[in-house]
């Protein structure tokens, strides 16, 4: 069982049995090429109120998972605005110099922009909360680390446990003074909840929408160029549901960068 603090300056690596897609509990110290951007306990079992199933559906149905459904109205707006962009989409690329022509179907951006320009159409009292003018993945995480988890303020609330995480809400994380990048770190929404790794508790894997130039697992982005698109990426926590580090390649990860990941909702 794994068992790393947080703070501790490690790429955890996993090692794979030759009869299964999943990791075996076993790690080492290595490192892995990804992009700049220990868990314990069981995830925490669904409260009552919460219960996936209602008693009256018909037999062999299952209940429509009601994490599925966004948890604030900006939320709500964000993915129909991914939808739109997705859609309408002619051109897009993983750049640092940002343009965007949303008529044409153009978005070339990194991940801070997008995630900057997508707050402002969405809800703008949190784009404006963050008081940057160009604000980049550490300023993102930091201004998650900074909102309460129990009330909304300045348009977000910080969300505590990761099984808490609805589509449409933010997650950010700053890169590791380890960690060897010209990048701060990385942002996106998620458009999925989190998912359990049954083999391996405290793990997650969550689909997420973000613009990047390295694909993530099962992403919808082919060409070299990147940009935005949709991929599963995965997340280990502390036992607790606090985000402790991060799989760029979801399940497929060969190795987890360990950094504080926030979540967060944004409510206007």
């Amino acid at each position: 069982m794994l068992a790393f603090g947080v703070a501790t300056p490690l790429v955890v690596g996993l090692f794979w049995s030759s009869d299964t897609s999943r990791p075996a509990a076993a790690a080492m110290v290595t490192t892995v090429s990804e992009p700049t951007s220990e868990p314990q306990n069981a995830p925490r079992p669904v409260p009552a109120e919460q219960s996936f199933s209602t008693g009256t559906e018909p037999e062999g149905l299952a209940a429509p998972d009601p994490r599925m459904e966004p948890a604030s109205r900006p939320a709500r707006k964000l993915l129909a605005l991914k939808d739109e962009v997705q859609t309408s989409m002619t051109h897009t690329a993983y750049k640092h110099r940002t343009r965007i022509r949303r008529k044409e179907g153009i978005y070339v951006w990194d991940c801070s922009a997008m995630a900057a320009w997508m707050m402002r159409k969405v809800a703008p009292r949190a784009r404006k909360g963050m008081n940057k003018k160009r604000p980049v993945a550490r300023d993102f995480y930091r201004w998650i680390a900074r909102a309460p988890s129990r009330r909304a303020k300045n348009g977000r609330r910080r969300i505590a446990h990761i099984e808490d995480v609805r589509p449409g809400d933010m997650f950010a994380w700053e890169r590791p003074p380890y960690f060897a990048s010209k990048n701060t770190g990385h942002t996106g929404f998620v458009i999925e909840p989190a998912q359990p790794v049954p083999e391996w508790p405290g793990a997650y894997t969550v689909r997420i929408v973000d613009a990047t130039s390295l694909p993530h697992q099962n992403d919808t982005r082919t060409d070299p160029e990147g940009g935005i698109g949709e991929g599963t990426i995965l997340f280990l926590t502390d036992g607790q549901g606090q985000g402790i580090a991060y799989g760029w390649f979801g399940a497929r990860s060969r190795g987890v960068v360990v950094t504080d990941i926030g979540f967060a909702r944004l409510t206007g």
